[in-house]
């Protein structure tokens, strides 16, 4: 991905033994996309969202805060370079390449983020890669994960592969983290190497305390839209109005903007514009993950806010008895599973000759039957021409013929 543009990213999926389809919608937004990219990325949301009849389920997604679903659909980690469209599309020289240095840094979902060629770029606690066309360095800090190394490795890798055809060649940096020439040579600095504790971590964010829970509904019945507060912490569903649009503030960790089915095209064409306001009204971060939902799909993730969320057609109690009348007849009789392995035999299925007959064989040359000495009996004698033998047994009153 590039950090100055803007993508849509369109998921769909069937349900099990079901011919209904589900869809993600994410748009993602690049650290130095525009403004007006921002929007457009937002009106085709939109757009699109409407073409398959607003089924969708939309994520608002920012660098470097993915949220999960998003990066599970990477199964190889995401990279992210500089630039946007002119940068990612100019022109390419053969056998030049650009210098890079790319920080690796993540668990479970590993994150590829291009950063300042330089010494100071680097710390001890995460991994690096630096690309230098057709040869690659993966820089191992001495306090890195084994999950970052693994996921460098695998990283660098794919670049030779994907990107340079199999030519370059990878150098892995472990115990020469700080002495290797080569590597510092091509990263065009040297110097002191920050401690790990400098490093971060992309999860503080997620285990920062949720702020206070809160729900508002978003109206135009007024004339003009409104944004109302209706509900704090413990939630019920009964709440949500099909003729409304709502605002589910659960803090940093997310906002969620609900569509109910009767609300007017004016406030969901509203939705994304009041949710992203509403973020820079409560001094959220940007890359807060805002989520769009509508009534009848909502979410695992949006159900949890709600102490008494019950589905349409969720089971209560012990579900619905059937009555006796209508379950389908079948027989009291004891059943002998012995019968099973029987069966009875038929002439069918005895041997066409048992051996205990007279033998009689004749060879057919040139459409005429030839006697055969029972000193020739099973021995094929090879013509220029094809030969037939006919079998006979007086017993079983059958012939059996065989050619060679």
């Amino acid at each position: 991905f590039y950090s100055g543009d803007s993508y849509m990213i369109l998921n769909t999926k069937r349900l099990n033994n079901s011919p209904k389809l589900e869809w993600d919608l994410h748009f993602w937004l690049g650290n130095n996309t525009s403004q007006d990219e921002k929007g457009v990325a937002a009106y085709k949301t939109v757009e699109l969202d409407d073409s398959l009849g607003g089924g969708p389920v939309q994520y608002r997604e920012v660098q470097e805060h993915e949220s999960k679903l998003f990066l599970s659909y990477f199964k190889h980690g995401i990279k992210y370079l500089e630039g946007g469209v002119e940068s990612g599309f100019r022109k390419v020289e053969r056998g030049k390449y650009e210098t890079r240095l790319m920080h690796v840094k993540g668990k479970k979902n590993v994150r590829v983020k291009q950063v300042k060629c330089d010494v100071s770029s680097l710390n001890q606690g995460d991994v690096f890669i630096l690309d230098c066309g057709l040869t690659i360095f993966v820089w191992i800090g001495p306090d890195s994960s084994n999950m970052e190394r693994i996921k460098a490795t695998e990283v660098a890798r794919r670049i030779k592969d994907e990107e340079r055809g199999g030519k370059a060649v990878v150098n892995i940096l472990d115990d020469r983290w700080e002495t290797d020439s080569a590597f510092f040579k091509a990263l065009g600095s040297n110097g002191p190497i920050a401690p790990a504790s400098e490093a971060g971590d992309d999860r503080d964010f997620e285990n920062a305390a949720q702020q206070e829970i809160k729900l508002y509904r978003v109206s135009d019945a007024s004339g003009k839209l409104e944004v109302n507060e209706v509900g704090c912490k413990l939630l019920t569903a009964n709440i949500l109005d099909s003729n409304d649009c709502f605002i589910l503030d659960s803090g940093s960790s997310g906002i969620y903007a609900w569509l109910g089915k009767k609300c007017t095209k004016n406030e969901r064409k509203s939705a994304w514009k009041n949710a992203t306001d509403f973020l820079s009204l409560k001094g959220y971060p940007d890359w807060t993950p805002v989520t769009q939902v509508v009534e009848g799909g909502e979410t695992p993730l949006f159900k949890q806010y709600f102490t008494s969320w019950t589905d349409p057609h969720a089971q209560t109690g012990m579900g619905k008895v059937h009555r006796t009348e209508k379950v389908a007849k079948y027989s009291r009789e004891k059943f002998n599973s012995s019968l099973l392995h029987q069966r009875s035999v038929t002439n069918d299925d005895n041997l066409p000759d048992d051996g205990s007959g007279h033998v009689q064989v004749w060879r057919i040359e040139i459409k005429e039957l030839v006697s055969q000495s029972e000193d020739t009996y099973g021995i094929s004698i090879p013509e220029t021409v094809t030969s037939s033998y006919i079998h006979t047994t007086p017993v079983a009153g059958r012939a059996i013929s065989f050619t060679s």
